[in-house]
């Protein structure tokens, strides 16, 4: 029986993204990304559980990492007569692979979380996937991918198994997407693979992110390095840390509404957080102009 793999090439195109979010991984790492991966995990009816915590890449082509970097523009697979690059065309010079290439009953996932910051964002998903064919749907190789705000509700949202493609395998897709209403909230983006249950077909994605035209800026990455917070969880109290001559600092909840803000010539700034209730919020940091610098994702947990 001829053995198909479960390919995924993604692509985000945006009018207004900011630099530095690592969605192209242009890096050559999974700076800005979470992950969690199994191995050898074939036992039906829930099969390819990841329960392994992190991001498993040891290095750059790697075929055997369940999270791995790819360069290698030139290398392909065809299936049916599609041509499928390991490295987006449409990208820059790397992409990612989501699951490794062997057929052991592998399943992983990638995750960013980001601010969307300005109005007017459009972003494009482009897609393709290859597929296991021969089992019941629930069987097969299968990607999904969700796109989540700040509350957990889906945004958009994608599920394929071998059973929903043609030749196992669906070429290059668009798919626009609108943020223009989720301005000033943090929004999830997810991508899972599997394996098929059996363990006799490999299954893996392909990711890559590229932005383009526009005034940068729209959305801002939650794990820019401008500024550092510490400890983090955080109890009654943050401090902050910047090189700057001067900046000034906002204190928002997860729906971008501001709760304390502060300003510093020191280099060092604290928060008070002692009144605030468990849960996530966001500092974000301006220039003596009003320039935005970058936003992180701080936990306060009494």
């Amino acid at each position: 029986m001829r053995i198909f793999g479960a390919i995924l090439l993604l692509l985000l195109s945006s009018r207004l993204f900011s630099q530095g979010l690592n969605l192209d991984f242009e890096n050559l790492d999974f700076t800005g990304w979470t992950g969690n991966y199994t191995t050898n995990n074939c036992t039906s009816p829930t099969p390819n559980v990841r329960n392994t915590v992190g991001i498993n890449f040891t290095s750059v082509n790697s075929t055997t990492d369940n999270h791995a970097i790819l360069t290698n523009s030139a290398n392909y697979i065809v299936i049916a007569g599609d041509t499928i690059y390991d490295v987006c065309p449409n990208g820059g010079m790397a992409s990612a692979r989501i699951g490794n290439t062997m057929s052991d009953c592998s399943a992983a996932d990638l995750s960013q979380s980001f601010l969307v910051s300005l109005p007017d964002t459009s972003l494009t998903l482009y897609y393709a996937a290859i597929l296991s064919l021969g089992h019941p749907p629930q069987d097969d190789g299968s990607f999904s991918y969700k796109l989540k705000d700040a509350g957990g509700a889906i945004i958009d949202s994608l599920y394929l198994d071998g059973s929903m493609v043609i030749n196992s395998h669906r070429n290059w897709t668009a798919r626009p997407i609108s943020l223009s209403a989720y301005v000033g909230q943090v929004i999830t983006i997810e991508f899972i693979t599997s394996d098929c249950n059996g363990g006799s077909h490999l299954s893996y994605a392909l990711v890559d992110m590229v932005t383009s035209g526009g005034t940068t800026g729209a959305i801002k990455n939650i794990q820019e390095t401008s500024f550092n917070v510490f400890p983090n969880p955080a109890n009654n109290f943050l401090q902050i840390e910047f090189s700057l001559p001067s900046a000034e600092f906002a204190l928002c909840d997860v729906l971008g509404k501001t709760i304390k803000t502060l300003s510093s010539k020191t280099g060092k700034a604290n928060f008070d957080l002692s009144d605030l209730q468990n849960g996530v919020y966001f500092i974000t940091m301006k220039d003596a102009h009003g320039k935005e610098l970058g936003s992180k994702k701080v936990v306060v947990k009494h």
